[in-house]
């Protein structure tokens, strides 16, 4: 796995507001964002999603690296792979509140 990085795409005439989870090497997912969750669960999702779709290997029990650490940028949030959890801005992928329905790829 690699960095992820997230950011908000506001409302269109034809679509609604999304974030977008990418990587350097143009992985790509966005989902449709939803305005009851609070921010920074939207981009934890839109990580999530990408890591499931890429590399589901990670989701495996025993996995070192199934955990993320965060932390927020000026336009929008920043993901890696630790394989030590920390106390602060860490999610763990395997967490059933991470999960997602709709998931799409624009490409």
């Amino acid at each position: 796995m690699v960095a992820i990085e997230t950011r908000y795409l506001g409302t269109t005439n034809y679509r609604p507001s999304r974030i977008v989870a990418s990587t350097r090497n143009g992985q790509r997912v966005v989902i449709n964002y939803n305005s009851a969750d609070n921010d920074e669960m939207a981009h934890s999702l839109a990580a999530v999603a990408l890591v499931k779709k890429f590399w589901p290997e990670s989701l495996a029990k025993g996995d070192p690296y199934n955990s993320l650490i965060y932390a927020h940028t000026k336009a929008g949030m920043v993901f890696v792979p630790s394989a030590a959890p920390s106390k602060h801005n860490n999610i763990n992928i395997n967490d059933d509140k991470y999960s997602i329905d709709t998931v799409h790829n624009p490409n």
